[in-house]
């Protein structure tokens, strides 16, 4: 029987064991997840009513097959017709993740699925015998790994000194409730990023009806777009060869200048991968350094009804967007002091903060990164990092490279982490695809179980 190794239950990682599950194959699927929760990750863990799909509901569904699947299951939920165009609440798709996990575990009375509740922190081949160890000091033998590592913390802001890292006001990663929680409602909040992170805090403190003053602050400024209340018609749009950034730009715009842009980024969206890979890697770093954060946010858009709360937020005067480069982070009189170059002014400007939360975006510093497996698997020249700061070098079948350029036969990169490769890879349609490709991947790879009885396995109960 064919074993394979899932580390991350996030969205990522549950998605292809619920795959793994629906074939008819003989396999194991092992889910390893270090937090208590399996099956909804951090973007659809929340229980925040206001933090809602970026989506319309019926592009939402676990499978390509099924397009309204999502919507089908809201309905039976509900006794209800649920509108596909809706942007619903993200733990709805949580909670759905959970049952179709749940559901998959049921078909065979769960015999072929262990949820270990553990942190994979290195990985063996002594021969043919391969193994994932954990913290807790278990080794269990495989055929295969996947990471699905989801999206990493948001860097550390340059300007924050050492010393104040670990100050219980500084929030490191907003995702966490219990600093919300323990809010009085007065506090003057300054949240570094302008993207729907940031969106996301704002979302929580409307929620709890804050009263103190919120700054968001960004080296530009930028909000992201709002979504139209019906979705927009994608429309491809045709670039030359060889491609080139201006020339695409030139080209997007002259478009754009005709009809919708909207629909012209949705048309994007099934190219985007094949011009990424495309381009040279020169051409990526131009893209990176100059379009990236334009791209942001007219491709990851917020809702409508975000728009419109963030909107009246604004006109009250409860929220400031402000766009700068980060001078200095101090402590002075039990605030942080945030001093910032204003863009296009170029004079110095201070916001005070009770509470400095950082939702400056995804991470990708992997080389100084606190994950164990990440570590062992740098160490031991398993995984070798792209030039641009993206993550793990990629191998066109999702094996990770080593720095000879040759690519792995049984690890496996899953989701955000093959960003390097793929470079938008973090919405459900894309991940789902991935996912459909690498169960074909994997149930195509001999098993090696027969080869590799030197040690008997040992498995961790289910939590």
């Amino acid at each position: 029987m064919k074993t394979i190794a899932i580390v991350g239950a996030g969205f990522s990682g549950t998605l292809l064991a619920i795959h793994l599950l629906r074939q008819r194959a003989e396999l194991r699927v092992l889910l390893f997840e270090r937090r208590a929760s399996f099956g909804q990750g951090l973007a659809f863990g929340t229980h925040e009513t206001r933090h809602v799909l970026n989506v319309p509901a019926g592009r939402m569904s676990a499978f390509a097959g099924k397009p309204a699947d999502f919507v089908d299951w809201l309905t039976r939920r509900y006794d209800e017709r649920i509108d596909p165009n809706e942007f619903l609440p993200r733990a709805e798709f949580g909670s759905y993740l959970s049952d179709l996990l749940q559901r998959a575990m049921q078909t065979d009375g769960g015999r072929r699925l262990l949820l270990v509740n553990d942190e994979v922190v290195g990985v063996a081949d002594d021969g043919p015998v391969r193994e994932v160890h954990t913290a807790l000091g278990l080794r269990y033998p495989v055929d295969a790994v996947v990471l699905a590592l989801g999206n990493l913390a948001p860097p550390v802001p340059a300007a924050l000194p050492v010393p104040l890292l670990r100050h219980p006001d500084y929030i490191p990663e907003p995702w966490s409730h219990d600093w919300i929680d323990g809010l009085t409602g007065r506090e003057r909040i300054v949240v570094l990023g302008t993207g729907l992170t940031a969106i996301d805090v704002v979302l929580s403190l409307i929620e709890r009806r804050h009263e103190g003053l919120v700054t968001l602050l960004s080296r530009r400024g930028l909000l992201p777009q709002a979504h139209e209340i019906l979705p927009a018609v994608a429309v491809p749009t045709v670039f030359p060869r060889p491609l080139r950034l201006s020339r695409m730009l030139r080209r997007f715009r002259h478009a754009a200048a005709h009809g919708d842009w909207r629909g012209l980024i949705d048309g994007l969206r099934p190219q985007t991968q094949e011009l990424w890979q495309r381009l040279s890697e020169t051409e990526r770093a131009r893209f990176l350094r100059h379009l990236r954060p334009w791209w942001d946010i007219h491709r990851h858009r917020m809702a409508p009804q975000v728009a419109e709360r963030v909107r009246a937020w604004r006109s009250r005067g409860r929220l400031i967007v402000a766009g700068g480069h980060l001078q200095s982070i101090v402590r002075e009189k039990e605030r942080f002091k945030i001093t910032y170059r204003r863009r296009h002014l170029g004079d110095e400007a201070v916001a005070l903060a009770d509470r400095l939360v950082n939702a400056t975006g995804v991470g990708s510093d992997l080389a100084n990164s606190r994950i164990a497996l990440v570590r062992n698997l740098l160490k031991t020249n398993r995984m070798s990092l792209d030039s641009l700061g993206l993550g793990p070098r990629i191998a066109a079948d999702n094996t990770l490279l080593d720095a000879q350029d040759q690519a792995s036969d049984w690890i496996f990169g899953l989701g955000p982490i093959t960003r390097s490769r793929y470079w938008e890879i973090a919405a459900v349609p894309d991940i789902r695809l991935q996912v459909e490709q690498l169960v074909a991947r994997l149930l195509s790879k001999p098993s090696i179980s027969a080869t590799r009885a030197r040690r008997p396995p040992l498995y961790s109960t289910n939590r």
